[in-house]
């Protein structure tokens, strides 16, 4: 007779939900950053514009290799300075999308205005390591995009709205 395995379940929460539980802990979305975390989500936000992948990790290699071949030797090094500085990121194992989610789920006792580093490294890589993986890929594009704000858009002054005609 075999021995019983329990498979622990993925928690599979929905795409741009206001909360989900995790670990017995419920996380609630806040609907905007305040600015101790923002400054976190725009570090975030620059490492993936400076594409820290895979490809991106091939991308570079490539053209520093090109580059030393055809006798660009400081384009090269400038490429090869890249590929120092996106190995260090990737170094980190770490997984972006996730910490962004975890940058707007915080629980009641959590202080959304406070970044902690090691609260955060807790909370995303062990209260959610059940959490499907693609729920954090596309939760973290879409609160990337987040746009929502308390305050309503300021007025467009009619001289503002118009655009510049060519003065001859």
């Amino acid at each position: 007779m075999e021995p019983t395995v329990t498979v622990p379940q993925i928690i599979q929460p929905p795409l741009n939900c206001l909360s989900f539980e995790a670990d017995g802990r419920v996380y609630t979305r806040t609907e905007t950053l305040c600015l101790g975390r923002h400054r976190i989500l725009q570090r975030f936000q620059t490492e993936l514009l400076f594409d820290t992948t895979l490809p991106g990790l091939i991308e570079t290699v490539t053209a520093a290799d090109k580059e030393f071949n055809s006798g660009k030797l400081a384009d090269g090094f400038f490429n090869f300075g890249h590929l120092k500085q996106k190995i260090n990121l990737i170094g980190g194992n770490t997984v972006r999308a996730a910490e962004i989610v975890g940058l707007f789920y915080n629980t009641a006792e959590e202080d959304p205005s406070v970044y902690d580093h090691a609260a955060m490294q807790q909370k995303v890589y062990q209260a959610w390591r059940a959490v499907d993986r693609d729920f954090f890929s596309a939760q973290a594009w879409r609160l990337l995009l987040l746009t929502s704000t308390a305050y309503p858009p300021l007025p467009v002054e009619e001289n503002e709205a118009s655009t510049p005609t060519d003065a001859r």
